[in-house]
Order: C-alpha cells, then sequence, then structure tokens
C-alpha cells in the first residue's frame, strides 16, 4: 500500500509543473510538501521492513527450515530488461514507463486471443482418437471414480500439500487450511460453536460434483502473470522474443 502511494506521489511532481492554472510560487511549494512527504513513506516503508525482518528472524530464526536455508544460498542476480520493440514506430524504446505499457498490453492480448471461439468438435473424429486408446480403466477404479469426495481424502490433500506456495486468486494460502484444521482438532470447547474447516470444504466439493459449477462463482478461474525476466533484450539490445514466458495460476485454494 506505502509503494502505492509513493508511485502516485512521483507522478504528481510532473502534473503540479504543467498546470498551467497555478502560479510559480505555488507550484514550488507543492513540489517540496510533495517531495516531504515521499521522504516520509519511504522512511516509514523502510521501517516497516526492518521490522519485518526483525519478527521474522524472532520466529523462525532458529528453526532450520526454508527460511534458514536460504539465508545461506547465494542469490541469482535477476536478468534486466534494457529495452523492448515499440510496435507502434518499431524503434527500441528504453523508457521504463513505456516499456511497462508494451509489456502490459501484450500479455492482455495473449489472454484475448486465448478466448477465441473454438470451432465445434467432429464427433467421428473424436470416435476415432478415443478408439486409438489402447488404456483402460479397470472395474474397480470405475467404481472409485463415482464415489464422492470423503472428509479422509480433504483431509489427506491439506496436510500433504506442500506450504509456501502461491494462492489462488482469492488469496487464501495452504497454510490458512491446515491452521484451521489443526485448531479444530485441539479445541476442546462446545463442537457446535466449532468450525470444522474440513467438512465445510468436503460440502462444497460433493455440491460441486452433484450440481456443477456454478457460473458465478468463479471458483476455479486462474490468471496469466508476466515472468520478470520476459521478454528481455540480449546480442547488442535486441529483443529476444523467446525468452517470454506466461505462469497459469490456479484459483481454487486446495490443491
Amino acid at each position: 500500500m506505502i509503494k502505492m502511494r509513493i508511485m502516485k506521489l512521483n507522478e504528481k511532481p510532473q502534473e503540479v509543473t504543467n498546470n498551467p492554472n497555478l502560479p510559480p510560487d505555488e507550484i514550488k511549494i507543492s513540489s517540496v510538501h510533495i517531495k516531504k512527504e515521499i521522504q516520509r513513506l519511504t522512511k516509514e516503508s523502510h521501517n516497516q521492513h526492518r521490522d519485518s525482518l526483525v519478527a521474522t528472524d524472532v520466529v523462525e530464526g532458529e528453526k532450520i527450515g526454508k527460511k534458514w536455508s536460504n539465508q545461506f544460498k547465494t542469490s541469482k542476480p535477476r536478468d534486466t530488461i534494457k529495452c523492448l520493440r515499440d510496435p507502434e514506430n518499431g524503434s527500441l524504446t528504453h523508457d521504463s514507463t513505456r516499456m511497462t505499457q508494451i509489456a502490459a498490453t501484450y500479455h492482455d492480448k495473449i489472454q484475448s486471443n486465448d478466448c477465441k471461439q473454438r470451432a465445434t468438435m467432429n464427433p467421428q473424429k473424436l470416435e476415432t482418437t478415443l478408439n486409438c486408446l489402447k488404456t483402460r480403466l479397470s472395474t474397480e477404479s470405475k467404481q472409485k471414480l463415482h464415489e464422492r469426495i470423503t472428509e479422509e481424502e480433504v483431509r489427506y490433500t491439506i496436510r500433504k500439500t506442500n506450504n509456501d506456495k502461491a494462492p489462488g486468486l482469492d488469496g487464501i494460502p495452504i497454510e490458512l487450511w491446515k491452521s484451521m484444521d489443526n485448531q479444530f482438532k485441539n479445541d476442546k470447547s462446545n463442537p457446535k460453536k466449532k468450525c470444522d474447516i474440513v467438512w465445510c470444504l468436503t460440502q462444497v466439493f460433493t455440491d460441486i460434483e452433484k450440481n456443477g459449477m456454478s457460473p458465478v462463482a468463479n471458483f476455479n478461474e486462474g490468471c496469466i502473470c508476466q515472468g520478470h525476466s520476459s521478454p528481455r533484450c540480449s546480442r547488442g539490445d535486441q529483443p529476444n522474443s523467446r525468452e517470454r514466458q506466461v505462469c497459469v495460476g490456479r484459483g481454487d485454494g486446495v490443491r
């Protein structure tokens, strides 16, 4: 949040300077106030980051885990995107603001192209393709697929999923489901007042199996993310389109 405020304030001096309705004295005063506010927010952001590092070190510094082992790993520097080719005039631009706009437009078009209407599938070709498949499900496997999802399966999936994984669009990490399940098991209070998250998730999955996905739920919605190193320039500041990558993120909380 603070970084966003700093970014917006960095754009204000130019707006104030280009405002023809403001007298020169007021432009100078406004610029000074904006500069002081940016300095204050930068200091506040630094203090928050410092306090976060101290708290993390106190909680996890003495535990041998991912945080502890990463302290001794050599960090690889990120590839710097030196320039991008501007699609409007075909020239190379080094302006970071313009490069951000080019990258955003490029990835927006990728998502739009993927949403084009597909041709109707030919039933005969589908049948021919399926007949070429030699692998078949056993009777036991078919019966297993017809069974409903159980609470044991949901709990097993939650516990076996690794921590520190990127959450879906809802922002809920797997650690939350694990914590809620542990809290339910360890809570000795009235069972009617406890929240069994495994039971709740099982009811959701069962409802989807019976009634299908709601068109307004966005339960399985995903997103396309741009990699930090793509596209980049190499070999004499020439853009290398082969370095462009797209990462797909899933929207459900429990993988």
